[in-house]
């Protein structure tokens, strides 16, 4: 155990090891849920993944869940890194930036900087991205192909879901026995009885979305830039499925949009556009969520005004 607490870092990026494999370590959560669904992804689709070699799971000084995977190391670059190399800034930005990192600037100053950099227009070069908008399309295409043992929310095994809902912070969602299950547990983490003038208009957008008959898929449910390995152009691997699991068909959407809905991550936004994530098919779904993600977690407490 004193290698695990040496290894207890606050990054979730594996450490590389000798001989081509890398150690990840985990906190507050059992390590086993990343690994079988990492493994299940390995058998069960071409969606390359870094080959498990060895879990270790423990209970910590405050006897939470704990756990180190020593797995295959997997060259490349995240998605990331790859926009940015593909983004075409104005000149202004440079500027901008060395402003921020390199002055002393008051609060009102940089809300003014911050604002213009939100407000630039950048151009994501996608002329050689091809390869990789294509191999992403794929992958998400075996995803929603893997069928479904049943119309349940859940992981594999029918075990608990590690979501991200409450803004980053990691909860276990219970295994829900349908989507109309699922749809109520979304209003009830809203706490939408201290929002009174947001209820009609959650109302509004959820009634045509609640209606809808859908099917379930396995969601990896984290997919952002970070988590995306690219080398030579083409998907490397995709990483950190331990949020993975059975979802409404809608959720890759929405859960994808989630993490680009900022306006510093409009290039990232417009490669998932690229891939054809965010299609006419949910908007009415992406609608909904948009809706609800201001009623979850610490915005909740923002008074309703």
């Amino acid at each position: 155990m004193e290698i695990a607490r040496r290894c207890k870092i606050e990054s979730f990026t594996p450490r590389r090891l000798p001989f081509d494999l890398a150690l990840k370590f985990k906190y507050n959560q059992d390590p086993h849920i990343e690994v079988s669904n990492t493994c299940f992804i390995e058998t069960q689709t071409s969606i390359p993944v870094p080959r498990i070699r060895d879990v270790l799971s423990y209970k910590d000084s405050d006897n939470e869940d704990a756990g180190l995977i020593v797995m295959d190391w997997i060259e490349g670059q995240t998605l990331g890194e790859w926009i940015e190399e593909h983004t075409k800034y104005p000149p202004v930005h440079a500027e901008c930036m060395d402003l921020l990192f390199n002055h002393d600037l008051s609060i009102a100053e940089v809300d003014v900087i911050q604002a213009e950099l939100d407000s630039m227009e950048l151009e994501l070069d996608l002329s050689h991205g091809s390869m990789i908008i294509q191999d992403m399309r794929n992958a998400l295409e075996e995803l929603r192909s893997i069928p479904a043992p049943s119309s349940s929310i859940c992981g594999l095994g029918g075990r608990p879901l590690l979501w991200l809902r409450n803004f980053g912070n990691r909860e276990f969602l219970p295994p829900m026995s349908n989507i109309a299950t699922f749809h109520e547990h979304l209003l009830r983490i809203a706490p939408l009885a201290h929002l009174p003038n947001r209820k009609p208009h959650i109302d509004l957008l959820t009634k045509p979305v609640f209606e809808k008959h859908y099917s379930t898929h396995f969601t990896h449910s984290d997919l952002h830039a970070g988590n995306i390995l690219v080398r030579n152009g083409r998907l490397a691997a995709i990483l950190d499925w331990e949020c993975a699991g059975w979802y409404p068909e809608y959720w890759e959407c929405t859960s994808i949009y989630f993490k680009v809905r900022l306006p510093y991550l409009k290039t990232h936004k417009r490669f998932w556009e690229a891939v054809g994530v965010f299609s006419d098919q949910y908007r009415q779904e992406l609608a909904m969520e948009q809706a609800l993600w201001p009623c979850t977690g610490d915005l909740a407490c923002i008074h309703d005004s």
